[in-house]
């Protein structure tokens, strides 16, 4: 056992030593004989502060087209998949039951209003001898004082008189019944009006249409199934979901402009634009995130019902970044660092902290100023304060 202990600790040492040999010459060498490597400028701009995820669009409305009258569908005005516009004429109802409706109900209100003139014109007539009656009793009763006429026949006037206003007043009452007919049968047709108007079915909104769950000649119910639905997608909705940790600084930049939002299609370089439009009240417990929406116009209806987009939203831009290339960032055990070259053509391993990554260029918060060159390739054969020649990318070293 002690000898075989013994063996181990002599070849670690072998080890340790040819290691240690080995790296020397290597280092002598790395800084003896300069290396190729390529480089670029950090660069200070302006670059904005974007959140981005995949996005699924969703139609701005969905309305389901459904029947209120009852009958056999007579004509079908639009395609399936065919574009229309809110008031456009989609479907017609067999309206004959509801013309009928609408005539009869036409009658009763002729019927009740030649009542009520009647009543009306019985009124002004029984006014008339009433009046004449009162004139008439004012005569007799000068003439009774005077006893040209008789008592009786004085009474006999003011008789008439009285027969005459009972009479007026139940005018009166005939008139204001004949009005309330009046009123019920003016309801009434309204009424069939607007159940003969059913007949004629528009569309509700501007949209793109559905399959047809009918076609011509088919029965349907008031109030059954949906004969088709429209979608509308001009303006349009895209849905997202961001992580929970984003909605401090969403609502910190929302709060003070509208955001924009852009989305991007498979293959597509131009994307969409639109605004963030809502935010959810509530995260979801089950994934931790929070989902937003954005309104597009979508005036060439590039953007569709289902389709899946790469959503960026933009939520400030960040003035005066250094930028270096992505690949330019080495990780190390001590965390990030980049090469720089020296005046001197060696290279110093300079610690960086890096905010993020935007497309192929990393935004670094500290530790390189502008216009200071660093290595973007040949980075394994380097230490610090190794030469090297600078080549440009693609040459063969």
């Amino acid at each position: 056992m002690k000898k075989l202990m013994v063996l181990l600790i002599l070849l670690l040492t072998t080890v340790w030593v040819s290691g240690c040999s080995s790296s020397k010459n290597n280092k002598g060498k790395s800084k003896g004989k300069p290396v190729a490597v390529t480089t670029a400028k950090s660069v200070k701009r302006d670059i904005p502060l974007v959140i981005k995820e995949i996005g699924t669009v969703e139609a701005y409305s969905i309305v389901s087209v459904i029947s209120q009258a009852q009958g056999t569908v007579t004509h079908i005005y639009f395609k399936e998949g065919q574009d229309v516009r809110r008031g456009d004429l989609l479907f017609r109802i067999d309206s004959r039951p509801y013309d009928v409706d609408v005539r009869l109900s036409e009658a009763n209100l002729s019927k009740a209003q030649t009542s009520v003139k009647q009543a009306e014109a019985a009124l002004m007539k029984d006014q008339a001898l009433l009046n004449n009656a009162k004139k008439e009793t004012q005569r007799y009763k000068n003439l009774l004082e005077h006893g040209v006429v008789t008592q009786q026949a004085y009474d006999d006037l003011l008789t008439n008189v009285e027969s005459l206003e009972a009479t007026l007043e139940s005018d009166k009452a005939e008139i204001q019944t004949g009005k309330e007919s009046v009123r019920v049968a003016r309801e009434q047709l309204e009424s069939s009006k607007l159940q003969q108007s059913y007949s004629i079915i528009k569309s509700p909104i501007s949209g793109r249409t559905g399959s047809l769950i009918v076609d011509a000649g088919n029965v349907v119910k008031a109030n059954d199934r949906p004969l088709v639905s429209i979608n509308q997608i001009s303006p349009i909705y895209v849905s997202f979901s961001v992580p929970e940790k984003e909605l401090e600084q969403i609502r910190k930049y929302m709060g003070a402009k509208s955001l924009q939002v852009k989305a991007y299609l498979d293959d597509e370089e131009t994307p969409e634009t639109g605004v963030l439009s809502f935010i959810d009240h509530s995260i979801d417990n089950t994934t931790g995130t929070l989902t937003l929406k954005a309104t597009f116009v979508n005036k060439a209806h590039r953007l569709w019902p289902g389709q899946y987009v790469h959503i960026v939203l933009e939520l400030a831009i960040q003035n005066n970044q250094i930028l270096v290339p992505s690949k330019a960032v080495c990780v190390g055990q001590q965390g990030e660092y980049v090469y720089v070259v020296k005046a001197d053509q060696t290279v110093e391993s300079r610690p960086v902290v890096v905010d993020r990554t935007e497309g192929e260029e990393s935004v670094i918060t500290q530790g390189l100023q502008e216009n200071e060159e660093v290595v973007t390739d040949g980075q394994l054969k380097l230490l610090p304060d190794s030469k090297v020649t600078i080549i440009q990318p693609g040459t063969r070293r």
